[in-house]
């Protein structure tokens, strides 16, 4: 079966873009949707023809609690924090450390703005 991939940036006030591809990059499909359930019905119909594989651009969900840990520079190794508690989930913590990229750290739900909270229902 061959392969397809989606990609989805999560936006708050135009809705969500998508695109579709081939392994060979040949665009199947790409647009906007409002709903998350027009993206099920997207993944579902491609389901039909292609292995598909999903990328979504948002949190899958709010932090339960904060991170009780950091990366220490010093000694290479993750260590306990004493006194205020971290945001921002491990994989973004790792992406900053490493000089990857400045991602916006994961928040508590409560502080989470709309454009996460609405990547966090895409993700159901």
């Amino acid at each position: 079966m061959d392969e397809a991939f989606v990609g989805i940036d999560i936006q708050e006030k135009r809705g969500c873009c998508f695109a579709a591809i081939e392994s060979d990059g040949a665009v199947l499909d790409s647009g906007w949707f409002r709903d998350p359930g027009d993206m099920v019905q997207l993944v579902r119909r491609l389901k039909e023809s292609y292995a598909v594989s999903v990328g979504i651009d948002a949190p899958r969900q709010p932090l339960l609690s904060l991170r009780e840990w950091y990366w220490d520079r010093k000694v290479c190794k993750w260590t306990p924090r004493s006194g205020q508690k971290g945001r921002g989930r491990h994989c973004e913590v790792v992406i900053r450390v490493h000089g990857i990229a400045n991602p916006q750290w994961t928040p508590l739900q409560e502080e989470a703005p709309q454009w996460m909270i609405t990547g966090f229902k895409v993700f159901l």
